[in-house]
């Protein structure tokens, strides 16, 4: 995999970008978490500057990658940070290499994207996650932009020039059209909730109050599910992506976390 590095001697700290996204995304993160950790922003599979893997990319190939990589960086103590997709890729890693795996933090992910049941109030409905993969297949770079511009909330206050900068992260590289299919694939499938009473270490919850793709009434499913401790975030007047349009307050709930 691909991955964009800094080089502190703290905590290590590895970010994990979400659905058709690459590790550019977290460089607020990397500029004020270098000085003072190893931090690393991986590309997932297909993603970013990283090669596809031959065969369907799911959620749990990411995890595997990202297992293998904490065991080629011989880190100790790692803290993983997923966004959106992403929080499940750092759950399976967390699973499969628990050794090296000390903090999780969750960044506006959920462990069942789809709505398991019909009064749910925390996952997508069944339909639109079909709909919007069919719109995906038949126009995949210009549904995905418009995609990724649903990541502000509506009303969310960004300077224009700081909008333009996090658009052009967003927009950095685009990914592998089949990589990024069979990922949202599985993102609609995928359930992971009974397999999270195994993460065992201290986790944090990060929501956008105003979240447009993943309810905010998630973060009561990790915390019913993970088996230790979980603090939650709620970042005010914000949307999917806390750490790019609220760096600031991110970063100091991740600091305060990772103390």
């Amino acid at each position: 995999m691909n991955v964009r590095r800094g080089g502190g001697r703290g905590t290590p700290l590895v970010f994990v970008h979400g659905w058709a996204m690459s590790g550019a995304v977290w460089q607020k993160q990397l500029d004020h978490f270098s000085p003072t950790h190893r931090v690393f922003a991986v590309d997932l599979p297909g993603h970013g500057l990283s090669a596809p893997l031959e065969g369907p990319l799911t959620i749990r190939r990411c995890g595997e990658e990202l297992a293998r990589f904490l065991d080629e960086e011989r880190l100790e103590g790692a803290a993983l940070a997923g966004w959106s997709l992403g929080a499940q890729v750092v759950c399976h890693a967390a699973l499969l290499n628990p050794a090296r795996v000390a903090k999780l933090a969750i960044v506006s992910g959920t462990p069942c994207f789809t709505m398991p049941a019909k009064n749910g109030v925390w996952g997508v409905p069944a339909a639109k996650s079909k709909w919007f993969a069919r719109q995906i297949r038949a126009d995949f770079e210009n549904v995905l932009r418009a995609f990724i511009l649903t990541f502000f909330a509506s009303g969310e206050e960004i300077p224009a020039e700081e909008e333009e900068v996090i658009k052009k992260l967003f927009f950095a590289h685009m990914p592998d059209r089949a990589s990024a299919l069979g990922l949202l694939d599985d993102l609609h499938a995928s359930d992971i909730r009974e397999e999270l009473h195994r993460i065992a270490v201290p986790s944090l919850i990060v929501h956008g109050r105003n979240d447009r793709i993943i309810p905010l009434e998630v973060t009561g499913v990790w915390t019913g599910f993970l088996a230790s401790r979980a603090d939650i975030t709620v970042v005010p007047d914000c949307g999917h992506a806390p750490f790019l349009t609220r760096p600031e307050a991110f970063n100091r709930v991740l600091e305060a976390f990772l103390e």
